[in-house]
């Protein structure tokens, strides 16, 4: 069975993000970075879906957001997105109160 390119992966993964469907998204990310593991874009997206996921569900995927976040900033370290979306998810439980 071929596998699908990373690039049809992720136009699969931000069709599945706007329609709101973040379990297929986390699934999708998954696959990228089981096959690209050092891919620090792919774990930045896969944080914010998590982040996402916890804002909707349970503490523990906001929590796993921000150690993919960490994760994407130790492969990059001038990836200012991730920095960005890292301080974001550790601002936004503080913020709700």
């Amino acid at each position: 069975m071929r596998r699908p390119c990373k690039t049809g992966l992720l136009r699969r993964a931000t069709s599945s993000y706007q329609a709101g469907n973040l379990d297929e998204v986390q699934k999708l990310y998954e696959r990228i970075l089981k096959a690209e593991p050092r891919n620090a874009e792919a774990k930045r997206l896969l944080s914010v879906t998590h982040f996402h996921l916890g804002l909707s569900r349970l503490a523990t995927d906001r929590d796993a957001g921000i150690k993919t976040l960490e994760s994407a900033i130790a492969l990059q370290p001038t990836f200012s997105d991730a920095r960005f979306a890292s301080c974001i998810a550790e601002l936004a439980p503080r913020l709700r109160r």
